[in-house]
């Protein structure tokens, strides 16, 4: 009889069909992350270099040691990266496993503030470049008539 209990089994409990319930949870949790790093740091990480924002995610410089901002940053990454990596359930993984994941969460977050760090600046520069335009129309145009 449990020959033909193979075919005949029940269906797995909805729970598990729903694959997305984790990426639904973690993805707008780590957007709100790095909106809200971008907009309290913005100053600092527009007028730094790109790789500014790596070491305040790790919360660790190779050389050095952290400025007072990557400190910040680092203190806000710290609560919520573990709150992700909790909710992902990583004690099954070995330590390589674990670490590779944490490392695709801290890179997503990297990625994340630099794109947006490029975004502003892009912003910036159409700004200007509106600007510049608009003044040199101004400086063409020729009056018409007589008032």
């Amino acid at each position: 009889m449990k020959y033909f209990g193979r075919f005949f089994r029940k269906s797995r409990p909805a729970a598990c069909l729903d694959t997305t319930r984790l990426a639904k949870k973690i993805g707008p949790r780590l957007n709100k992350l790095a909106n809200e790093l971008f907009r309290t740091h913005m100053n600092e990480l527009v007028n730094q270099p790109r790789i500014y924002v790596v070491p305040g995610i790790w919360g660790a410089k190779k050389d050095g040691v952290l400025t007072q901002t990557q400190k910040e940053i680092h203190d806000q990454v710290k609560p919520v990266l573990k709150a992700v990596l909790a909710e992902l359930d990583l004690d099954r993984l070995n330590p390589e496993q674990h670490y590779a994941v944490e490392y695709l969460v801290r890179e997503l977050l990297v990625y994340c503030l630099v794109f947006l760090r490029e975004m502003a600046l892009r912003g910036i520069k159409e700004e200007t470049e509106a600007e510049k335009e608009a003044a040199e129309d101004l400086e063409r145009m020729e009056t018409v008539g007589e008032a």
